[in-house]
């Protein structure tokens, strides 16, 4: 059981570190290259225009509850689940960096869905596959627990 929970930790954690190095040198990348529009987002989520204390105080409450949903209920679970713990955390903390280093982040992948449009960078598409993905295991385990 603490091999398990050790390797599941450290499974998240080289998630986390390998999205948001990733993130980190892809963002430079594209600003060197200008292969991909850049687009300054100092707002929140979707660019929601939030001062950034406000976006400083929600984001690290998110990572709390986040964190403490995955200690408390999935740490001993699949790999699975520690996977996209890190690709979450990974990503959120790679955005905090940068807001806290440059006051915003640098997006770069524009999607336009249903007349909605917005730019998103590599660490928003870890968040969003983390959450995508960890809906669909605790869906998909616990379907088979009940059976």
């Amino acid at each position: 059981m603490i091999r398990r929970v050790i390797k599941n930790i450290a499974t998240a954690g080289v998630a986390a570190v390998v999205l948001f190095f990733a993130n980190l040198f892809f963002t430079a990348w594209v600003a060197t290259t200008r292969l991909l529009p850049l687009t300054k987002n100092s707002g929140f989520v979707f660019s929601v225009p939030l001062p950034l204390p406000v976006v400083y105080a929600i984001t690290i409450a998110v990572l709390i509850f986040i964190s403490g949903v995955y200690f408390l209920n999935f740490v001993r679970s699949r790999i699975l689940f520690s996977v996209t713990y890190g690709l979450i955390l990974g990503g959120a903390v790679s955005n905090l960096y940068f807001r806290l280093t440059q006051g915003f982040v640098w997006d770069y992948f524009s999607l336009g869905l249903f007349g909605v449009s917005g730019a998103w960078n590599l660490a928003d598409v870890g968040i969003i596959t983390g959450i995508v993905m960890w809906f669909w295991l605790s869906r998909k385990y616990r379907r088979v627990s009940n059976c």
